[in-house]
């Protein structure tokens, strides 16, 4: 799954590459490698879900993240 991931990043890279990098130059470069790490993840979190059927985005797991950010928030102290 993970060689399947690699190699759906790599073409992406080098199709948006050769898309964007005539009419934008680095700029282009830059959002097409942005592009192709967002398509590595998105494979990470469907191979995720079809291995071992977990959503990461479920609504039972933004408990954690919600007392993760009240945690955050309270640490930072009060505001001047």
């Amino acid at each position: 799954m993970q060689r399947a991931n690699s190699i759906l990043a790599f073409l992406a890279t080098a199709v948006l590459n050769i898309a964007l990098i005539p009419r934008f130059g680095v700029t282009g470069a830059a959002v097409a490698e942005a592009a192709s790490m967002g398509v590595l993840v998105l494979g990470r979190v469907v191979g995720l879900f079809l291995l071992l059927g977990v959503h990461p985005f479920s609504l039972s797991l933004l408990k954690g993240s919600r007392f993760g950010a009240a945690v955050s928030h309270g640490l930072r102290g009060p505001e001047r």
